[in-house]
C-alpha cells in the first residue's frame, strides 16, 4: 500500500522526499520490493551516507531512502 501511495504521489509530482522507516530485517526487501513493483530506487541510510555527503544532509544526493528503526532509535545525531 506504501509503495502504491508513493508510486502516486511521485507521478502526481506531489512528493519530493521519501523516507521509509523499516525494521532492520526488512529494509532489503523494501529496496527490492519497491525497486520491482514500483519502478522506485530507494537508497538504505547508513551512517557512512551520512559522513560522506556534503553538510550531513544524505537527501540531496538521495531523495528516496529506507532507514533501519533500530538505527534511528539508537543513535541520537541521526
Amino acid at each position: 500500500m506504501a509503495g502504491l501511495y508513493a508510486k502516486e504521489l511521485m507521478l502526481r509530482g506531489d512528493l519530493a522526499r521519501l523516507l521509509i522507516v523499516a525494521p532492520g530485517g526488512l529494509v532489503d526487501q523494501w529496496q527490492d520490493e519497491l525497486d520491482s513493483k514500483f519502478g522506485i530506487v530507494a537508497t538504505i541510510l547508513t551512517r557512512e551516507l551520512i559522513n560522506a555527503s556534503i553538510d550531513a544532509d544524505p537527501f540531496a544526493a538521495h531523495p528516496i531512502m529506507i532507514a533501519r528503526m533500530d538505527q534511528l532509535a539508537r543513535d541520537e545525531e541521526i
